[in-house]
This record gives C-alpha cells, sequence and structure tokens, in this order.
C-alpha cells in the first residue's frame, strides 16, 4: 500500500492519478478497471465499491468529491482508494490481475 503526500481538504475535489503497466514496466491500456474507496475501519465511504471505469486508459484520473472525503467527525482521517484492473500480455496470456491501493489523509 502506498502512503499519498499529499492531504484532501474536507469536502472539496481530491484528484488521483493512476498509471497503469505490465509485467515489462511498459504503460498498458488494462481490459477492466474498477475502484472502491474505503476508511480506516475498511467500510466503505460513499457507496463508491467497484465503481467502473467505462473508458480504460493506460493512465487515468479517479476524482473525489464532496462525500467520498467528507469528514465523519472532528480531526484528520484517512480514505484508502483500491484499485482493481486486469490487462492482457502477448507473453503471459489474459486475465493478469493489477491491483494496488494508496491512502491518503483527509483534513
Amino acid at each position: 500500500m502506498l502512503i499519498l503526500d499529499s492531504t484532501a481538504s474536507n469536502g472539496s475535489t481530491f484528484l488521483i492519478r493512476v498509471t497503469f503497466a505490465d509485467e515489462s514496466c511498459n504503460p498498458v491500456v488494462p481490459d477492466s478497471i474498477l475502484w472502491t474507496l474505503t476508511d480506516s475501519d475498511d467500510e466503505i465511504v460513499n457507496l463508491r465499491e467497484d465503481v467502473e471505469v467505462t473508458t480504460p486508459e493506460a493512465s487515468i484520473v479517479i476524482v473525489l468529491q464532496g462525500d467520498d472525503i467528507a469528514l465523519s467527525g472532528t480531526g484528520r482521517e484517512i480514505r484508502t482508494l483500491t484499485v482493481n484492473a486486469e490487462y492482457t500480455s502477448s507473453t503471459y496470456g489474459s486475465g493478469l490481475p493489477l491491483v494496488e491501493s494508496a491512502s491518503f489523509y483527509v483534513e
């Protein structure tokens, strides 16, 4: 899991760029991309579970806003964005998983 250096502002807009690479570290366009947003208790935030990216590209920007990054209490909170993708390799076949998580703070 990655910890992002950026901090999201409560109720604002927060952009996360995700870039995909194959087994040789070359850019790859996934066959499918889903993402999920959770809090520090692994609870789904704002119904953001298995959100489908309808037009996969080698680099995408996930836009979080409003209730995605709204504080549920006082103080700093953590969110985790998990991206699940599958791609096809000319060497190793199809359905190869790419899974990564990144956490960031909301203030």
